[in-house]
């Protein structure tokens, strides 16, 4: 094994090590959330695109193309409510695998794809892209591009 080899494997085992850091501690960031919104009665979990449409009939829809959009205003799942908090925090650990191999391609500075979103009103809610909106926001990425 050559000397680049080696910093190579030391290089990706630093970044394996950073990404598996970074989980642990945004899964840790979210139950204190958790708790903080419970105890000031603040929803925590985010919304549910069925219920949200199950309440008033969606007229249109068309493309919007690519935007850059604020991560804070994405407030719902179209079917992950339950593996993401509000800020996106993994609530368990069910999906680390996925979660981790995204952040090693967000550290290594990887062009990552644009997360797909539905709008209703003001709000956002991803059809596609739940992990990569929690890594980018885990590493304290406010804006994120969407189509």
């Amino acid at each position: 094994m050559n000397s680049y080899e080696i910093n190579h494997q030391s290089r990706e085992s630093a970044l394996k090590t950073m990404a598996q850091e970074t989980f642990l501690n945004a899964r840790k960031q979210g139950a204190w959330h958790s708790i903080k919104n419970r105890l000031l009665r603040k929803p925590n979990q985010l919304e549910s695109f069925a219920e949200v449409t199950a309440k008033g009939s969606l007229s249109q829809q068309h493309e919007l193309g690519t935007q850059t959009i604020e991560i804070k205003r994405i407030v719902g799942s179209m079917g992950r409510v339950d593996d993401f908090d509000r800020d996106f925090h993994p609530r368990n650990s069910l999906n680390f695998e996925r979660w981790l191999n995204i952040a090693l391609a967000f550290q290594k500075g990887m062009a990552l794809p644009a997360v797909e979103l539905y709008k209703i009103g003001n709000d956002y809610f991803v059809k596609d892209g739940h992990h990569r909106i929690s890594v980018a926001s885990t590493h304290g990425q406010t804006y994120i591009d969407a189509a």
